[in-house]
C-alpha cells in the first residue's frame, strides 16, 4: 500500500494539496475554530553510543525508551488553538545502575497563536506548559518525562511554495521549581524542508538542533537528522513518520529514533 501511494502521479486535473504538517518540527498552522484534531502514535528510541566532553563519538551501555504519545488539538478560533498531550513510556539504562521503569511522562498544555498570514511567510507563538507526572526522583527505578516543571515558548515560521514547504522554529526552555536541581535552560532551533510527491505524500528532511544548560556542569548540545514522510491516507486520517539520527554533539547520547504518527482530523 505504502509503495503505491507514493508512486501516485498527479493528474494535470488535480489540484496539488500543499501539505504543511511536519513530522517533528512545528509549523505555524492552526485547526480551523471548532475543528478537532486527535493523534496517537509510537516513538522507538535507541542508544549504544554518546558523544564525550571533545565531541568524539565512544560507546556507552545501552540505553532505550519505548513511548506511545496522544494528543488532542482544538480550534478555539481563527488563527488560535489549545493541545493537551500526554505520554506513557518504558525505559532502561544500563549506564545508571538503576532498574527498568514504565509509566506516565509529562503532560504538555500548548496554545499556538498564529500572529501574522502573509503571502509567502506565516509566523506562529507557542507558549507551553509542561507538568511532570510520578516520582521523578525515585533513585531505584527510571521513570520517563523530565523532573521538574517547565515553561516553553516557540517561534515558528512556515511557508507553503507549490510543491515545497519549509518551516524553522526557536524554542527556549526555562525550568521552575526545586526539582530542576542543576538544570538552568534548554534552546532547540529545529528546520524543517519537504517537497510533496502526490496530492497526498509529502517526503522531507528535518536538521534538529538541541542545546542544554546546567549551574555546575558544562553545556550539552546534541543535532540529529530526520528523513520521513507526511501521508494522508484518507480526507481524516494521516500518517507522520521518520527516522532521526545523531549526527555531532558534546555530553549527549547518539540517539537513534522511529517516530510514526497518525492524526485523525475531524
Amino acid at each position: 500500500m505504502l509503495c503505491c501511494v507514493l508512486s501516485e502521479p498527479v493528474a494535470a486535473s488535480e489540484p496539488l494539496v500543499a501539505e504543511s504538517a511536519n513530522v517533528i518540527t512545528q509549523d505555524a498552522f492552526t485547526v480551523s475554530p471548532g475543528d478537532w484534531e486527535f493523534s496517537l502514535g509510537p516513538a522507538v528510541e535507541r542508544a549504544h553510543q554518546a558523544f564525550d566532553d571533545n565531541g568524539n563519538v565512544v560507546t556507552r551501555p545501552d540505553t532505550f525508551q519505548n513511548a506511545i504519545a496522544a494528543s488532542a488539538v482544538h480550534g478555539l478560533a481563527d488563527d488560535l488553538d489549545l493541545s493537551l498531550t500526554g505520554l506513557w513510556a518504558k525505559l532502561g539504562d544500563r549506564q545508571t545502575g538503576s532498574e527498568d521503569g514504565n509509566g506516565l511522562g509529562d503532560v504538555q498544555l500548548e496554545l499556538r497563536w498564529r500572529f501574522h498570514s502573509g503571502d509567502a511567510w506565516h509566523l506562529a507563538y507557542l507558549p507551553r506548559l509542561v507538568v511532570p507526572l510520578g516520582d521523578k526522583q525515585n533513585q531505584t527505578r527510571l521513570v520517563p518525562g523530565q523532573p521538574y516543571w517547565s515553561v516553553d515558548n516557540s517561534l515558528v515560521a512556515s511557508r507553503v511554495d507549490g510543491r515545497w514547504a519549509s518551516s524553522v522554529e526557536g524554542s527556549l526552555s526555562v525550568p521552575f521549581g526545586d526539582e530542576r536541581k542543576g538544570n538552568r535552560w534548554a534552546v532547540a532551533l529545529n528546520g524543517a524542508l519537504g517537497y510533496q510527491l502526490s496530492p497526498r505524500v509529502k517526503i522531507e528532511g528535518e536538521l534538529l538542533l538541541n542545546h542544554q544548560e546546567f549551574e555546575r556542569d558544562e553545556a550539552a548540545w546534541l543535532s540529529s537528522l530526520a528523513v520521513g514522510a507526511v501521508m494522508q491516507l484518507s480526507p481524516q486520517l494521516r500518517m507522520d513518520a521518520a527516522l532521526v539520527q545523531g549526527l555531532h554533539g558534546q555530553r549527549a547520547d547518539r540517539l537513534n529514533v522511529l517516530v510514526i504518527n497518525f492524526v485523525l482530523q475531524l
